[in-house]
Parts: C-alpha cells; sequence; structure tokens
C-alpha cells in the first residue's frame, strides 16, 4: 500500500493508476480501513468509489466485520446516497 503513495507523492500517474485498480481488486472487510486509508492520503477517487460501492453492495457484512465509527460520515453519507439511487 506504500507504493501508491509514492506513485502519488513523485507524480507517476501510471503506476498509481496500476495500484488504485490491484487495491480495488483486493478490497475486502479484512483491509477496508487501511485501504480507506491510503484512499484519503493519497487523494485516489477511483478507490474512494469502490469503497463507496463496496459500502454499498456489502453493508451487513461491514457492519460486522469493520469498526464503522472509523469510517468518515462523507463516505457514509455517499454510500447512502449510492443505494438510494440504485433503488430508484
Amino acid at each position: 500500500m506504500e507504493l501508491i503513495l509514492l506513485a502519488d507523492i513523485y507524480s507517476l500517474p501510471n503506476l498509481k493508476a496500476d495500484c488504485e485498480n490491484y487495491l480495488s481488486a483486493k478490497l475486502s472487510t479484512a483491509n477496508f480501513l487501511q485501504v480507506m486509508k491510503v484512499a484519503e492520503t493519497a487523494g485516489s477517487e477511483v478507490l474512494e468509489k469502490k469503497i463507496v460501492s463496496f459500502l454499498i453492495s456489502d453493508i451487513e457484512k461491514v457492519e460486522q466485520e469493520v469498526d464503522t465509527q472509523l469510517i468518515p460520515s462523507r463516505l457514509l453519507v455517499k454510500a447512502i446516497i449510492g443505494a438510494k439511487s440504485l433503488k430508484k
């Protein structure tokens, strides 16, 4: 996960995109909080969108396995809005 941070610091967009794709594919409840923090630090909109999608699709599992109090409210709001728009 450090590689994406270095790619961001040194402005290496191709490497950052590769890291985003890799972390998006590996996102799970086990690494959810770590990926969320890395996405915030690296300013990754790609990972943030994946995190919100993950919240929408697996909310029960996230609630059971992740300390949801550590999830920023703005991500939770995006997930709620996203879930409501899917129902329409």
